[in-house]
């Protein structure tokens, strides 16, 4: 698994990230998205208690063709490093 500043920065270089501190919502964006091209969105909820705690709640975008497009991460400052949320 990734660690650290070293993780940041690549996934700086390979992927967009932006973070939205009111939502405490972050967003991975693959690839470039045109406007309008996300036609599906896939809530990916935890079945249980024990894997909300784990996982919490993602959002996965997707193209009608299911290309990937982006990934939302709900409650991002109980999920993600605080370094990863203050580089965007």
């Amino acid at each position: 698994m990734w660690h650290g500043l070293g993780a940041i920065a690549i996934i700086e270089r390979l992927l967009r990230f932006t973070y939205n501190p009111e939502a405490n919502a972050a967003y991975v964006s693959f690839r470039p998205v045109a406007p309008g091209e996300a036609a599906e969105t896939h809530v990916m909820e935890p079945s249980d208690e024990e894997e909300a705690r784990a996982v919490g709640d993602l959002v996965l975008d997707t193209t009608r063709g299911g290309e990937w497009l982006g990934l939302e991460i709900l409650g991002a400052t109980f999920k993600l490093p605080a370094a990863l949320l203050a580089s965007d």
